[in-house]
């Protein structure tokens, strides 16, 4: 048999009315609308939902923060009550600085002047001692000469007493006989001869002068004070004073 060639079918979609077709469409497209529209809702209310809860969040977060600032407000308040405090004693440390450098200065300034015054006082004291010394030496060398001198008197003197001694040792009586005179004033010449005489105590102490004493001028007797002879030239005219009894030797 020769082949005999199939005969297609129309599809059942071409053979649908076009009213239908169109109704379907638009059916299709309005489910299609509500399902995202469904969805879109959803997804809207959740974000409604969210942003709601973060609302909240805010809200819980904000009267948390308000709280917090309050407290810093008030630590704010009273760190600048201990500011100003700080501030005061800053104030009233300078205050007292200043006076404490005031009066180390006025310590300062007394020191230099007890220092100065100090100073004058040893200069003083250095001038004086100097001028002491000087003084002292000076007194020190006058009292050597002094000393000196008073030396050599006592050696002129015991020099003379030596002399003394030996001429009284060498005294050789003269002819003629000793004369006793009591106390009282005599003339030379007329109670008594001239000439050169060894006088000695007759009794007792007393004194012995020859022209009121510008001549001779002695204590006679044997106590310690007194000499117990005593050797002079009588002249003619001279006159003798007698405190006691005396007796005149002639010597040559």
């Amino acid at each position: 048999m020769p082949d005999q060639k199939e005969e297609k079918k129309p599809s059942k979609w071409k053979t649908v009315n076009p009213w239908l077709k169109w109704t379907a469409l638009t059916i299709a497209l309005a489910l299609s609308w509500g399902v995202f529209w469904g969805i879109g809702l959803a997804s809207a209310t959740s974000e409604v939902d969210g942003e709601k809860l973060a609302y909240e969040e805010l809200v819980n977060k904000s009267a948390e923060q308000s709280t917090e600032l309050k407290e810093i407000e008030g630590n704010l308040k009273h760190s600048q009550e201990e500011y100003k405090e700080v501030l005061t004693l800053i104030d009233d440390k300078n205050a007292l600085e200043e006076q404490m450098k005031t009066l180390t200065d006025d310590i300062e300034t007394k020191e230099e002047e007890n220092k100065k015054l100090i100073e004058e006082l040893q200069q003083q004291i250095k001038d004086k001692e100097k001028e002491t010394g000087q003084e002292i030496d000076k007194f020190d060398s006058q009292l050597k000469e002094k000393n000196g001198e008073l030396k050599q008197l006592e050696e002129d003197i015991q020099a003379k007493k030596d002399e003394l001694k030996a001429v009284t040792g060498n005294v050789e009586e003269a002819k003629g006989e000793p004369v006793t005179l009591s106390a009282g004033f005599f003339d030379v010449g007329k109670d008594l001869p001239a000439g050169r005489y060894k006088v000695t105590p007759a009794s007792g102490n007393g004194n012995f002068f020859v022209n009121d004493g510008m001549k001779v001028n002695i204590l006679l007797g044997h106590d310690e004070l007194f000499e117990e002879e005593y050797v002079f030239t009588a002249d003619d005219g001279d006159v003798i004073e007698l405190t006691l009894s005396a007796t005149f030797t002639p010597i040559e």
